[in-house]
């Protein structure tokens, strides 16, 4: 019958956290402070109570009546204050307006992007048909100017068995020769560009951090997430073979990128750097945070 009274063996704090019920109204409860819980909506922190932690409040109940009766105060004029009660509130029905405003975005933009796709096939296949179209009329004009023809052009072109045979003999040896001649400046061209690819390929393997001030480092290991921190005043050797994310404090520095190019960093705000497939490169705090589990550090 009196189990409520289990509440005094409980930890307020955590009741408090739990029921979001004021730790002061938490106490009168258990003091049986009735004069200070007839402002407050005693009726439904009790039913918070029981539904948390199986108390029964009967007793209790009666004897809050019995002196709200006693001393001439009417329930209905009681001043309900009611807890903040996070856990209580209407977070279901708001999480389902998310939903629905979501899955309404969803259909709008899959909407949008078939009536895209069926604008540009059409397009398509209209700008198909007009090119045919006039490629048609294009060989007809070819084919009518070549039936219209003068003979004497005829006449004019036509040259010599002997003549003809010879003069293209020499001009397929005449090709043969310079086609030969340009594939081998092709090929020295190929080589050439392929050393000077080569070349421009090699990759710096480490960074040299030049700080302005002493400077605050903090590295973490994209593989294990282990966390590594320092302060640096001279230059410092940061290996790129280490996929790592990395934040600095405030002051400037310098550093060198794998392709030997200095980056330069003012101070006054903190750096975010993230080192990936041995390139370094400076990414936003909010990258920064993605990349590391949705942890700033």
């Amino acid at each position: 019958m009196d189990s409520w009274k289990k509440l005094e063996d409980l930890n307020l704090l955590e009741v408090q956290k739990r029921t979001q019920i004021e730790l002061t109204c938490l106490e009168y409860i258990i003091n049986k402070d009735f004069k200070s819980l007839s402002r407050f909506n005693v009726n439904g922190f009790i039913k918070i109570l029981q539904r948390e932690y199986e108390l029964d409040f009967s007793t209790f109940l009666e004897e809050y009546h019995a002196y709200l009766e006693e001393n001439g105060i009417e329930r209905k004029n009681q001043v309900h204050i009611s807890p903040r009660m996070n856990s209580y509130t209407k977070e279901s029905s708001s999480v389902w307006y998310v939903v629905i405003i979501v899955v309404v975005l969803l259909i709008v933009a899959l909407a949008w992007g078939v009536s895209r796709f069926f604008q540009s096939s059409i397009l398509d296949e209209n700008t198909t048909n007009v090119l045919n179209q006039e490629q048609i009329i294009l060989e007809e004009k070819i084919d009518e100017n070549e039936s219209h023809m003068p003979n004497f052009f005829l006449d004019e072109i036509s040259i010599p068995k002997e003549n003809n045979e010879s003069n293209e003999t020499n001009a397929i040896n005449l090709d043969i020769d310079q086609n030969h001649t340009k594939l081998i400046e092709s090929t020295k061209s190929t080589e050439d560009n392929s050393t000077l690819i080569n070349k421009e390929v090699v990759l710096l393997n480490e960074s040299v951090i030049k700080p302005s001030a002493e400077l605050w480092l903090g590295m973490i290991d994209l593989k294990n997430y282990r966390k590594t921190s320092l302060t640096i005043k001279n230059d410092y050797v940061l290996s790129l073979d280490k996929d790592m994310l990395i934040t600095t404090g405030h002051a400037a520095f310098s550093l060198n990128d794998e392709n030997n190019k200095t980056l330069e960093f003012k101070n006054g705000v903190s750096k975010f750097l993230m080192i990936k497939d041995g390139k370094i490169k400076q990414i936003t705090k909010a990258e920064f945070i993605k990349e590391n589990r949705g942890k700033l550090w």
